[in-house]
């Protein structure tokens, strides 16, 4: 091979190998400034509350990301799960590194009751700073294949101004 052709196919192994050559992911960047998050291609995201953001797609699978005060997250959490009329069934948990910290995630199968589809839901909860962040994600179990791969783009990819524990963000009072 000569050397101009294999500086030409050294060049075309670094463009595939650099994230700066190739296509760049859309984010979704809180109007405060408060975090970012990436979205998986064919996701949108929308402001909701002043520290909240709907995740959704064209498919069936949506979620959020919610700023809460610690104390509110697991609470929140679990009113969500009460929605679930047809009931619901944890099927993992455990520990997740979240912007630099460590949270807990769990996986849960639900019944919709508006639907009776049934449906797999990832939550997750890890601090914030001096706040919680909640992220939930969810999907018809026949797609959680199909899905799981941008859930975990969202989930690893949310990222804040400030990042890990000493991370300053208060959220607005309720």
């Amino acid at each position: 091979m000569s050397a101009i052709g294999f500086r030409s196919l050294a060049l075309l192994a670094a463009a595939a190998l650099c994230p700066v050559w190739s296509a760049a992911a859309a984010t979704y960047r809180h109007p405060l400034g408060v975090f970012s998050v990436p979205l998986p291609p064919g996701w949108t995201g929308k402001t909701g509350a002043i520290t909240n953001v709907d995740l959704s797609t064209a498919g069936n699978a949506y979620g959020s990301i919610d700023i809460l005060p610690p104390d509110r997250a697991t609470e929140f959490k679990d009113r969500f799960l009460k929605m679930w009329k047809l009931g619901y069934k944890v099927q993992s948990s455990g520990n997740v590194r979240v912007n630099g910290v460590t949270g807990t995630y769990q996986i849960v199968r639900a019944l919709d009751s508006g639907t009776r589809a049934d449906t797999v839901i990832r939550i997750v909860i890890a601090p914030a700073g001096t706040a919680s962040v909640l992220m939930i994600l969810i999907c018809p179990v026949a797609e959680w294949d199909r899905w799981k791969a941008s859930f975990a783009t969202i989930e690893h990819g949310l990222r804040f101004v400030t990042f890990g524990e000493k991370a300053a963000f208060t959220p607005l009072p309720q």
